[in-house]
Order: C-alpha cells, then sequence, then structure tokens
C-alpha cells in the first residue's frame, strides 16, 4: 500500500517539477531515479527474529549476499528429426546465502547458532514444528537515493542449513566472517 502511495507521489512531482524548473527538476530526479542502474551495493536483509529483538541488529552485520537463483526445468521432445522444448517444474537449489562479519562477543554468530540448535530441540535432539523455527528473510534493493526499495524480494519459510568454517590466522588483520546458508520453500518477488 505505502509503494503505491509513494509512486503515486512520484507522479505528482514529475507532472510539477516543470512549472518549478531547475529544482523541481533536481527533486523530480532524487524521487524518481528512473533512468539509474541497480547499484549493487544498494540493499538490506531484514531478519524475522525466532527469539526476540536481535534479528532486527543481524542486518547491520550482512556484508555480502545475493539474489537466490531461479531454475526452471526444460523437457525436450523430438517429433521428426526437430527439437522442441517446454517448461516443467521449478528445480531451483532454494538456498539463500548471507556472508555476515561479527563483533567481539560473537553475538551474531551466537544468533545463528542458537537457531540452528533451535530446530533440534537443543539436547534432546527431537523434531520441533516448523512454525517454531522457520522464518521469513527479506531482501531490499534500495534506490540510488538509498529511501525507497526499488525491488524487494522475500524468502519464506527460511532456516539455517549450515554455518560455514570461520577462519582465525594471525596472517591478516581482518575482522572475523562466515557464510550462514539458509533454505526456504518460496521466494515472492514483492
Amino acid at each position: 500500500m505505502s509503494l503505491e502511495l509513494i509512486r503515486a507521489g512520484q507522479s505528482l512531482i514529475n507532472k510539477v517539477a516543470p512549472k518549478f524548473g531547475r529544482a523541481g527538476r533536481i527533486l523530480g530526479d532524487v524521487l524518481n531515479p528512473v533512468k539509474e542502474p541497480q547499484k549493487a551495493y544498494m540493499w538490506e536483509v531484514t531478519f524475522t527474529d525466532p527469539f526476540g529483538s536481535m534479528g532486527e541488529t543481524v542486518k547491520y552485520y550482512v556484508k555480502a549476499t545475493g539474489i537466490p537463483t531461479a531454475v526452471n526445468e526444460t523437457i525436450k521432445r523430438y517429433h521428426a528429426g526437430v527439437e522442441y522444448a517446454y517448461p516443467s517444474r521449478d528445480t531451483s537449489p532454494k538456498t539463500f546465502r548471507v556472508t555476515v562479519w561479527d563483533n567481539q562477543n560473537l553475538e551474531v554468530f551466537r544468533f545463528f547458532n542458537k537457531w540452528l540448535h533451535l530446530m533440534q530441540h537443543g539436547n534432546g535432539n527431537t523434531k520441533v514444528n516448523p512454525e517454531n523455527y522457520s522464518r521469513d528473510i527479506r531482501l531490499k534493493l534500495l534506490d540510488s537515493t538509498g529511501m525507497f526499495a526499488s525491488q524487494e524480494f522475500l524468502m519464506k519459510g527460511c532456516f539455517p542449513t549450515e554455518i560455514s568454517e570461520t577462519s582465525l590466522t594471525y596472517m591478516e588483520s581482518d575482522t572475523i566472517t562466515f557464510d550462514v546458508i539458509f533454505h526456504f520453500y518460496k521466494k515472492v518477488i514483492v
């Protein structure tokens, strides 16, 4: 609903902008950068936290991610020596990867480790109901101003499947980073 309101306001500004001269054109360009390419660094990831409020904080520690791959299986047939093809089922890997860095208290590592541990119901190793551990993750691509989402991807029913090895070395003075791989059941373009 709010996106439609913003777009309606942008179209109104585009109509009014010529009447205000240069200032109107500048304001119109800032609010409606139609011809700008999407920048690879203008994005943010939002986690719905299964425990409380830490998920809102974790988004500030995400260093890299990507839009998940979409794959559609193709069925090929031949008729009279001529190949024809048609689409079949969705065979996307349904994985979403984020690379995160951490602070000295390892809060981000603990957050994802706790989430991973939650799925096996702690020390009992019993299965947990998916509504207790699966959450939605939202990837927002931002426009060139950084104020508006130009596109949103919603990965529904995510849960962590792997926390990668964290490399520790005396050879570099970088921050600790690690990858978290999630499985999701559906990607929705919002």
